[in-house]
């Protein structure tokens, strides 16, 4: 029997599970400052992640034949958790499938490798990341659509997370992967202006992949309407790097700030998942 393990970064559920989750992340003793900042982030989006809630409703959402189990890198249920769920249930095979729409070596073929790690002799199979669909991007199309209405001078601003560019990661890569889907939405829409930009840098400093967020230059536009693709659902980068951070700064400049809803656990974004899932 195959069964699935629905991966993602993780997000805590209330309070209290930030500094544990801080702890994995940050490989035991969490910097006072940083613990500091990421509750304070924590309390102005509610107070927890929704992505614990989304990542349940998608896993599901594709249940059927094939049991499917949520491990997160960095929260309950962990990785190494879902794959033990997994086996006791009687798996002699198991599926990778993440929830981050590109290939990273922090977002993906990391926690893959956990993933193998946990399931010893058990073979893994890993889904291709769904940003690299036709149907992620006629996805992420008919969201955008719904926010370009009546938006008056639009620029699209598609949104991703940025890549620290020390080697680590094969940020040229990602990049082509967030444009190539960016085009793909954006064969939609012809003639409207549009850029990719990205967020959420790094507490470890250095050069990051850009252009960043910060730097948004919307030309002529009046309103500023944000694709978050590299996001498949809303967390801690949708709901405070973008709905908070980048919306104070578009507004600054006295223009209008709209997002785009990310797939969430809706019924095409199922579809985007079992997909990916279909093609192996």
């Amino acid at each position: 029997m195959r069964g699935v393990v629905l991966v993602g970064f993780g997000g805590p559920r209330s309070l209290d599970e930030v500094e544990p989750m801080f702890a994995r992340i940050f490989s035991g003793r969490v910097p006072p400052p940083v613990l500091e900042a990421g509750l304070q982030r924590y309390e102005s989006i509610g107070g927890s992640s929704p992505l614990p809630r989304i990542a349940d409703e998608i896993a599901a959402g594709l249940e059927g034949e094939m049991p499917v189990k949520v491990g997160m890198q960095f929260s309950a249920p962990l990785i190494d958790e879902a794959v033990e769920d997994l086996l006791t249930a009687g798996c002699d095979e198991l599926i990778y499938l993440s929830l981050t729409p590109f290939h990273s070596d922090s977002a993906y073929f990391g926690p893959l490798e956990r993933v193998r790690a946990a399931a010893g002799a058990i073979p893994v199979c890993a889904a291709d990341p769904i940003g690299l669909q036709d149907r992620y991007a006629q996805a992420c199309a008919r969201r955008l659509e719904a926010a370009l209405v009546d938006a008056p001078d639009p620029l699209v601003v598609f949104a991703a997370h940025s890549l620290p560019l020390d080697g680590s990661e094969d940020t040229e890569r990602y990049d082509a992967e967030m444009r190539s889907a960016a085009r793909g939405v954006m064969a939609c829409f012809p003639g409207l202006p549009w850029t990719c930009v990205y967020t959420s840098r790094g507490a470890r400093g250095g050069a990051w992949l850009g252009p960043d967020a910060a730097d948004l230059h919307a030309g002529v536009a009046r309103t500023v309407v944000v694709s978050p693709l590299g996001f498949a659902t809303d967390h801690m980068e949708v709901l405070y790097d973008l709905d908070i951070k980048l919306r104070e700064q578009v507004e600054a400049r006295c223009l209008t700030y709209r997002r785009a809803q990310t797939l969430g656990s809706e019924d095409d974004a199922i579809a985007v998942y079992r997909e990916a899932i279909e093609a192996l």
